[in-house]
């Protein structure tokens, strides 16, 4: 369990949970600045939370990275509009689609 969120708080199964949305606001300059760097416990956070696997954890983190720009998209990004930017990168991927819920 995270900062009160454990893998049940799926954003991906239940787009509109409010643990894991509170988490990436709370957090929302922490995950830009790791996502930037491809690595960070507030990246391996939301990895943890959405039930990225652990053989997946490294591509997740090459994922978020190299879509920096699109996930950040704007320099007044809300929490929300990031994680529904994530979730639309991972559907487009061959190995995190199957990740989300659709």
């Amino acid at each position: 369990e995270i900062f009160g969120c454990g893998p049940e708080d799926n954003i991906f199964k239940s787009v509109s949970n409010e643990k894991v949305r509170y988490y990436a606001s709370q957090n929302l300059d922490h995950l830009a600045a790791q996502c930037a760097r491809g690595q960070g416990e507030h990246l391996d956070a939301i990895a943890y939370l959405i039930q990225i696997r652990e053989e997946d954890l490294e591509k997740f983190h090459t994922l978020a990275q190299a879509n920096f720009e699109s996930l950040f998209s704007h320099d007044k990004i809300t929490a929300d509009e990031m994680l529904d930017n994530l979730k639309q990168l991972m559907i487009k991927d061959k190995i995190f689609s199957s990740y989300i819920e659709v």
